[in-house]
């Protein structure tokens, strides 16, 4: 029975570390919001928003969390999720053209692949 209460106590707590983390956020965003209340000039917000977000990626990142962000980079199928592919002249066939949604890994293990635009190389000539 004890070690069975333990283990659930463990599941119950293993993300605590991260929650003390996140709560300084939540703590700025609050702050942020109350600030764009009464905020009349839209790049104060803009800035504030951005410097919370930044803060935010830095310490999911500290606790394992990584953003998959691959333009430009070919396209893998183990971590890019294709949702439709552009002929480009630019951009060489099987490359991440765009991304629509960033993918994310936690400590290597694939939580969310990116959702991607893909290249389909330059656009053929069409026959009459």
């Amino acid at each position: 029975k004890r070690t069975l209460r333990e283990k659930d106590e463990l599941r119950l707590f293993a993300t605590s570390g991260l929650m003390e983390d996140v709560i300084p956020i939540l703590d700025n965003l609050a702050l942020g919001l109350a600030a764009a209340r009464q905020q009349t000039e839209v790049k104060a917000i803009v800035d504030g928003v951005a410097l919370v977000l930044e803060q935010f990626k830095g310490t999911l990142g500290r606790h394992g969390l990584k953003e998959l962000n691959p333009a430009g980079e070919q396209f893998d199928p183990n971590f890019h999720e294709c949702i439709s592919h552009q002929p480009s002249a630019d951009v060489a066939e099987e490359k991440v053209m765009q991304v629509v949604r960033a993918g994310y890994t936690l400590n290597g293990r694939l939580l969310r692949p990116a959702s991607v635009i893909v290249s389909s190389g330059p656009a053929k000539p069409t026959v009459i």
